[in-house]
């Protein structure tokens, strides 16, 4: 694989890990197709995602779409350890900042089942938190009256 060599020559090349990461994340997406638990799979997983924390560490202001894509992969398989583990080494490299255009997705995760996951979310929000509080007023405000509203409904039913 060509970008292979790329990424070994210059490692702080952001185009040679984004094309890495993403001919990885599409081998996954195909595999995914096939068969959930395509032998092949752990092949292009865990470069998927480790490709993309680099890249989004390399260009931390125009790295949207490799954060969105990173995100859909930790939030598959985030309970597998190495996704874990990978996840986990890789986040305390980025820039807390990479997460603000993405607090909604994260939102939208923070009551997952698979609690490595929601543990994570949980650190990044507090980490957003502390640096950029007015970022989540919003957001949290929402969650809370949606919360709230949801309460409610359940109680009427009983």
């Amino acid at each position: 694989m060509r970008c292979k060599g790329a990424i070994e020559r210059d490692t702080n090349w952001y185009k040679g890990w984004h094309i890495w990461a993403y001919v990885h994340y599409r081998a996954v997406s195909h595999l995914e197709k096939q068969n959930k638990n395509h032998p092949k799979l752990d092949q292009h997983l865990l470069p998927a995602v480790t490709g993309f924390i680099r890249s989004v560490a390399l260009a931390p202001y125009d790295n949207l779409q490799d954060t969105l894509r990173l995100l859909t992969l930790w939030f598959k398989y985030g309970a597998r350890r190495d996704i874990e583990t990978a996840v986990n080494d890789g986040f305390d490299t980025l820039n807390v900042d990479t997460w603000l255009g993405v607090i909604p997705q994260l939102m939208a995760r923070i009551h997952i089942p698979v609690r490595s996951v929601r543990h994570g979310i949980h650190k990044l929000l507090t980490a957003l938190g502390k640096k950029h509080p007015q970022a989540l007023v919003f957001p949290l405000s929402v969650a809370a009256k949606v919360s709230a509203t949801m309460f409610d409904q359940m109680l009427t039913r009983v």
